[in-house]
């Protein structure tokens, strides 16, 4: 059997009550394990990763900075790749959300510090001070902690080693690739469908944490600690919401009332045009204080994507995950450059009209109707084309001769 028909089939749970739930394997599945340091770390990588991007739209209300930068794609496939290596895929499908909703929590944690820093003895120049040293500790802890495999690390349990690759194919836990199949990839729709959707999410998502602070700042006249707190506070609850999620569908998924595939659809559908009605509802409110409001719940129901798209790229090629990902994720930068263009061309037409408050109005309502209409459409493609399905790329075995002579033997399980 093909490595894709096998990781399909854990994900549609109908290898869930086999021996994933026998003697010590159901006993090792119980327990926290090495495979969570793993996690803590890679959400630790992303939390890293959006505070060092996100002190630019904090310091930008507190310096009046127009230089926009953006991450350039690393990390995101890196997160990817390790969590296939170290996760079961039961386990994989409930606790990469949680992982990757790290970038949330990255946002809310720069721009609720970043206020209060930047009004303090070390100015503006603090923010990035506080984001370079969270990141020097990340490193510190991933040198001593962190682990490509579970192979390579020297202080898991042959118990817990044993219960990983056990349920991992054969293709996902090893790390050589002789061939690489680029014509499936880039001619995969599903792929590409993730690109758009991918797309449309860092254009609002930029937007949020570079401009909008600064529009509400100066709409709402509010000085630069609360503009921090009260725009870090949605990223912030929006964990707190994957959080329980986790819950509710490990309590479904247990109970067999709904299996992965379809889980990533309902969440993506309520994450995706939840947003956009609510951001609509934005667009055209004329009280500014009520469009926060609405502002605020499109974001907490932006959350459900990462229990939808955001593991997409696990659901079409675990195999491949790191390069689908570095692929999408790079192509998809192109609209974290035009969202803060865009947004902040339409900011500067308020800002040098502002005896106006007609311009104030016009530059919202454009503003946020663009971010509405990119989660429109982009929720629609994924919903009519995407795909929670392993593509056919991903079966290495059917496309390359696996020599187990490019590994070390420690590397192969032998029962």
């Amino acid at each position: 059997m093909g490595d894709s028909h096998l990781y399909s089939r854990f994900l549609s749970g109908e290898m869930s009550s086999s021996w994933m739930n026998s003697g010590k394997t159901r006993y090792m599945k119980d327990m926290l394990g090495v495979r969570h340091i793993q996690c803590v770390l890679l959400a630790g990588a992303l939390l890293v990763n959006h505070v060092q991007q996100g002190n630019i739209g904090i310091s930008a209300v507190a310096m009046t900075n127009q230089d926009h930068k953006t991450d350039q794609g690393f990390i995101r496939p890196l997160v990817y790749s390790q969590l296939v290596r170290w996760m079961p895929p039961d386990e994989l499908m409930l606790i990469g959300p949680v992982v990757l909703s790290s970038v949330y929590l990255g946002n809310a944690i720069i721009l609720m510090m970043g206020g209060y820093l930047s009004t303090g003895q070390g100015g503006w120049p603090s923010i990035f001070y506080f984001s370079g040293n969270i990141g020097f500790i990340w490193c510190l802890a991933y040198i001593g902690l962190g682990s490509q495999s579970p192979n390579s690390c020297f202080y898991i349990s042959v118990y817990e080693r044993r219960y990983i690759e056990q349920s991992l194919p054969f293709a996902i836990r090893t790390t050589y690739r002789d061939y690489i199949p680029w014509k499936a990839i880039f001619t995969c729709l599903p792929v590409y469908v993730l690109m758009i959707t991918q797309a449309a999410n860092n254009y609002a998502s930029q937007s949020f944490i570079k401009i909008i602070p600064m529009f509400y700042q100066h709409s709402l006249g509010l000085d630069v600690k609360l503009v921090g707190l009260v725009m870090g506070l949605p990223f912030l609850v929006g964990c707190f919401v994957v959080y329980t999620t986790y819950f509710v569908m490990k309590f479904l998924i247990k109970r067999k009332q709904l299996n992965h595939s379809e889980a990533h659809h309902i969440f993506n559908g309520i994450g995706q045009f939840g947003a956009f009605y609510f951001f609509m509802y934005c667009a055209f409110a004329s009280n500014y204080y009520l469009s926060f409001s609405f502002h605020c719940i499109g974001m907490l129901l932006g959350s459900f994507q990462f229990n939808g798209f955001y593991m997409n790229y696990i659901d079409l090629s675990p195999n491949y995950v790191g390069l689908v990902a570095g692929f999408v994720v790079g192509c998809a930068h192109i609209t974290s450059i035009l969202g803060p263009f865009i947004s902040f061309t339409l900011y500067k037409y308020h800002e040098e009209d502002s005896d106006s408050p007609q311009s104030a109005l016009r530059a919202k309502e454009a503003i946020y109707f663009f971010i509405a209409m990119f989660f429109l459409w982009s929720g629609i493609m994924w919903e009519l084309l995407g795909s929670t399905k392993v593509q056919p790329f991903n079966d290495i075995r059917e496309n390359e001769d696996v020599k187990e002579k490019h590994f070390h033997e420690s590397e192969v399980i032998k029962i």
